[in-house]
C-alpha cells in the first residue's frame, strides 16, 4: 500500500505496475478505509499464494500422471511383447497325421497360465503336457513356462508319466520357494 501527498498520478500508475503495489492512497486518507485496504491487501495475498501452491500440487499431479502414464505405456508393451513369446511356446499339434488337435487361446490377461504341450518320447511314443496354474496374467504364465521348459526336457527320454510328474512337481515346489524369498 502506497500512502503519499504527491498526487502525480504517472508516479502512481508506474508505482503500481513497477513495484507492484496493490493498493495507491492519496492524503488525506480515512484510518477506516486504510484498514480495510490492508485486510483487503492481506487477503488478497493469502489467496495468492493459496493459488500459488494449489497450482504447484496440480502440475505434481500431471508430472505423476505423465510418469504413470508413460510406466503404464511400457508395461502395455511389455505384456504385448509377452503374449506375443507366450504364444510362439505354443506347440502346433498336428502328429504324423494320425492325430489332429485344434485349439485356440485366449488368456483373460494378456497372458495367462493354461498352457499346452506334447512331445515325442522314446520308441514313438507321446506325452501331452496341459497346465492350468492359478490365477491369471505373468505369475500364472512364468509358473506354466518353468513348467513347459521342465516338460520339454523329457524329448526323447524314455522316462515314463510318473518321473516326468516328478520332476514337474519338483519344479513347481522350487519355484513356490523362489516366490517366499
Amino acid at each position: 500500500v502506497l500512502l503519499t501527498g504527491y498526487a502525480d498520478k504517472e508516479s502512481a500508475i508506474r508505482a503500481i505496475n513497477e513495484v507492484e503495489i496493490f493498493q495507491y492512497i492519496e492524503k488525506p486518507w480515512d484510518n477506516d478505509q486504510l484498514a480495510m485496504v490492508i485486510r483487503n491487501g492481506l487477503r488478497n495475498r493469502n489467496l495468492a499464494r493459496e493459488l500459488g501452491d494449489r497450482i504447484d500440487e496440480l502440475d505434481r499431479t500431471v508430472r505423476r500422471h505423465e510418469r504413470l502414464s508413460q510406466q503404464h505405456e511400457r508395461l502395455r508393451e511389455e505384456l504385448a511383447l509377452a503374449r506375443r513369446v507366450q504364444q510362439t511356446l505354443l506347440p502346433r499339434l498336428d502328429v504324423e497325421g494320425r492325430l489332429r488337435f485344434a485349439a485356440s487361446y485366449r488368456p483373460a490377461l494378456e497372458v495367462g497360465g493354461d498352457f499346452y504341450d506334447v512331445i515325442e518320447l522314446s520308441g514313438g511314443r507321446r506325452a501331452a503336457f496341459v497346465a492350468d496354474a492359478t490365477g491369471h496374467g505373468v505369475q500364472a504364465a512364468l509358473s506354466t513356462t518353468l513348467l513347459k521348459s521342465t516338460f520339454t526336457r523329457f524329448a526323447g527320454s524314455e522316462a515314463g508319466a510318473a518321473a516326468m510328474l516328478q520332476e514337474m512337481n519338483r519344479a513347481a515346489e522350487a519355484e513356490e520357494a523362489l516366490e517366499l524369498l
